[in-house]
């Protein structure tokens, strides 16, 4: 296969070469079609948790279960103090 990219892909794929982050052209496209793949990947992942919490049903909201995970910590704070001598 055989491709032609860009003129301003150029200098950045000459960089990558010269800081030894890549042995070639053709290395650097492979590692950044490789990163690009593990990009969409990830993004399709999230895009399938994001579904299945939507599908799971009613949401609370984050500032009522930090107030409710609040006031636990205080009354175990407060049990606590009652039980040290």
């Amino acid at each position: 296969m055989s491709i032609e990219l860009p003129l301003d892909l150029e200098p950045i794929i000459h960089q990558a070469i010269a800081s030894g982050r890549g042995a070639d052209e053709v290395d650097v496209v492979r590692q950044a079609l490789r990163l690009y793949a593990q990009v969409e990947q990830r993004r399709e992942s999230l895009r399938r948790e994001i579904a299945s919490g939507v599908e799971s049903g009613d949401s609370i909201p984050g500032e009522i279960v930090f107030q409710e995970l609040e006031q636990l910590a205080n009354q175990l704070a407060e049990r606590a103090a009652e039980t040290v001598p």
